[in-house]
């Protein structure tokens, strides 16, 4: 699927996401890169394959106003962007998305794609901010 990078990125999910992303992929042999990369999708994202549960080091994420929202189980679903190996972040399946995803200028919250890797994408693909990248979840 065609996905737009948008120009906000690698930013307030440093701080609130990336030791519960960090955690897990220690415990999973390898580092991620501090931050995610945020995509407009040209359609609804709806993953079908299985998830990697982050629930073991969710503790480790400073959303804790998430956690009594309905549906909360934090996720990641392999996926390649431009053929490389990464993965989408969602707060819960797509049923509850809409309890922790909000419309973000430029990007209803149903197209929002939130995308964690080992590397700083933008170098490793050599793409900028509003380049159109393929998704393949």
């Amino acid at each position: 699927m065609k996905c737009l990078l948008l120009a906000e990125h690698y930013g307030f999910a440093h701080v609130t996401l990336f030791p519960m992303f960090s955690a897990w992929a220690e415990n999973s042999g390898f580092t991620v890169y501090p931050g995610t990369l945020n995509l407009r999708s040209e359609e609804k994202l709806i993953p079908a394959g299985g998830y990697i549960s982050l629930m073991p080091w969710e503790h480790l994420s400073q959303a804790a106003s998430f956690r009594s929202k309905e549906g909360y189980s934090p996720r990641v679903y392999p996926a390649k962007l431009n053929g490389v190996d990464i993965w989408v972040f969602r707060w819960a399946e797509a049923l509850y998305l809409e309890n922790f995803v909000g419309d973000r200028p430029n990007c209803p919250k149903e197209l929002f794609c939130e995308v964690v890797s080992r590397d700083n994408l933008k170098d490793a693909l050599n793409i900028k901010d509003l380049d159109e990248v393929d998704l393949f979840v």
